[in-house]
């Protein structure tokens, strides 16, 4: 899953830069969550389309932030943001596993 790989690079380089915060606790129970995810076989063709969609926007906006965080600084502006996306992941995802879409 993109989502997870993209948690991995970002808990790596923060890992590197000896960045610490509460947040990386918290992407870090979220990487456990995806990890652990295994989604639905009976899905309603639509609405897996649709949840789909919302996975892979949400996808994209995790990317998006976790590539411009190099410096300790822009992990300190932008983890708030990660955070949000990579929940929204895990929303996602449970609604996938529960066959709830």
């Amino acid at each position: 899953m993109a989502a997870l790989a993209c948690i991995n690079r970002v808990l790596l380089r923060a890992a590197e830069l000896d960045w610490e915060s509460a947040s990386l606790d918290t992407l870090e129970e979220i990487k456990d969550r995806l990890e652990g995810a295994t989604p639905c076989a009976s899905h309603d063709g639509a609405a897996l389309r649709g949840t789909l969609t919302a996975l892979r926007s949400a996808t994209s906006r995790l990317n998006a932030v976790a590539d411009v965080m190099k410096t300790p600084t822009d992990f300190s502006h932008r983890m708030p943001v990660l955070v949000t996306s990579a929940s929204a992941i895990v929303g996602q995802v449970a609604k996938l596993r529960n066959g709830k879409h």
